[in-house]
């Protein structure tokens, strides 16, 4: 329930956490401070695709001897930033593809 209402803070206060963090902080006190949160990867990677209006293509996922590899493909600006990773776990292989993307993006300076 606390997840849900933060997103809803966050997505209407244009992604500030701070706004959030003053809406919620006295619900989260002692548990969680700025500094400790984080949002994960693949989730920040949508959300700022659609604030920026890149396209996030369809992840390319495939499965060998019990590995899933998935790319991840961002057009920003012109630019592609394309990531593959592979792990045992779906889930996994997304949130590690998602986090390279983030990263090459931050490195770029794009709005991160």
């Amino acid at each position: 329930m606390i997840e849900s209402l933060a997103e809803a803070i966050f997505v209407d206060s244009g992604y500030n956490k701070e706004v959030v963090f003053r809406s919620i902080m006295p619900l989260l006190e002692p548990m969680i401070t700025l500094e400790t949160l984080t949002i994960h990867p693949v989730k920040e990677l949508h959300e700022l695709c659609q604030k920026e209006h890149y396209e996030q293509r369809k992840p390319v996922v495939s499965l060998d001897n019990g590995v899933y590899s998935i790319t991840i493909d961002v057009e920003a600006n012109g630019r592609v930033f394309k990531h593959t990773s592979t792990a045992s776990d779906k889930k996994m292989a997304k949130k590690l593809a998602s986090k390279e993307v983030l990263k090459s993006l931050k490195e770029a300076n794009f709005s991160l």
